[in-house]
């Protein structure tokens, strides 16, 4: 399967009937709320989406749409199964998965609990940067990470030097 840039694989709410595999591309995985958007995840090369309605045979509970084009393999949610029950461990490698999003999802819930708004975008830039780094995008993302730096670390100085000059 192939998707342009901006096509959408599922919608929150859609029918779960398999997984994907993401063979090239990236995608971006959302939940919206009254036209608002929050970006739970970007998945790149190897990377599986839509596996908890394979799981729990729940509707989807992400949006996902391709950033860039994407080439994406389907599992049918009965080949899945039946593969399941020919090699057990696939749901070893399933738990890991699942593990590992659950403590990126900590992560993100830490940075947007703890961070000022500054330092919450030099974040989700630095992981972009680690994940997806190629040439020019690599650039552009390394760049705006160390203006916003230095931007908070400008801002936070400001403030600082406002207080002393409160405190005499």
């Amino acid at each position: 399967m192939r998707l342009k840039t901006d096509e959408v694989l599922f919608v929150a709410g859609d029918p779960g009937d398999g997984c994907y595999r993401v063979l090239d591309g990236l995608l971006k995985v959302v939940m919206t709320s009254d036209s608002n958007e929050r970006i739970l995840a970007f998945l790149g090369l190897g990377a599986i989406v839509g596996e908890l309605s394979v799981i729990d045979r729940l509707p989807r509970s992400a949006s996902v749409t391709a950033v860039r084009p994407a080439i994406l393999s389907f599992v049918s949610d009965a080949d899945f199964r039946e593969f399941g029950k020919e090699h057990p461990q696939v749901y070893e490698a399933l738990v890991a998965l699942l593990a590992a999003r659950l403590r990126e999802t900590d992560t993100t819930i830490a940075t947007g609990t703890f961070l000022p708004l500054h330092g919450r975008v030099a974040c989700a830039l630095l992981e972009l940067a680690q994940k997806y780094r190629t040439g020019q995008s690599w650039l552009i993302i390394r760049n705006s990470v160390l203006f916003l730096a230095a931007s908070s670390f400008r801002t936070i100085g400001l403030r600082e030097m406002r207080n002393d000059r409160r405190r005499g």
